[in-house]
């Protein structure tokens, strides 16, 4: 008997905006330890998985906010099944000059998961700010500083 087909998918969305990169992922995989030289921030769209943070085990679950800092380690492994995310990747340097007068003295830094309603549409917003073939770079600069503002800010 053969193997039993996995699922994952992963497209790669195209962003006009330099230092912003997107990605849709559809996934039974479990992710070994890594880390990205990015910021991310994503919304579970379907399913759950645990990850090892830096605050310990967590759970995320379709409709919670993920987020990763630039160089730190995590895992994911799906709980009960694939899992799909939608997810943005940010340049440091991109998200430095956004924050510049919002996180005066203080680094940016963002939690693993929370589960937000608000932070969540506004992450969609800017996904499909993102997809759109000709997509407002008024509304997409607006979106943005609007997630990274309140990633500084939510608690979980």
């Amino acid at each position: 008997m053969g193997a039993a087909k996995r699922t994952h998918r992963v497209i790669q969305h195209r962003s006009m905006f330099p230092g912003i990169e997107a990605m849709t992922m559809f996934t039974e995989h479990a992710f070994p330890r890594h880390s990205h030289d990015q910021f991310g921030i994503g919304i579970m769209m379907s399913g759950a998985q645990r990850s090892w943070s830096v605050l310990g085990e967590v759970e995320s679950q379709a409709g919670d906010v993920i987020m990763v800092n630039p160089g730190e380690m995590h895992d994911g492994a799906p709980i009960g099944g694939a899992r799909g995310w939608r997810i943005i990747y940010l340049e440091p340097d991109l998200v430095a000059r956004h924050v510049a007068n919002e996180v005066v003295g203080r680094e940016l830094i963002m939690r693993p998961v929370a589960r937000d309603p608000d932070l969540g549409s506004q992450v969609l917003r800017l996904f499909e700010q993102l997809e759109a073939p000709s997509p407002d770079q008024l509304v997409v600069e607006e979106s943005l500083l609007y997630c990274l503002k309140h990633c500084r800010e939510v608690r979980g």
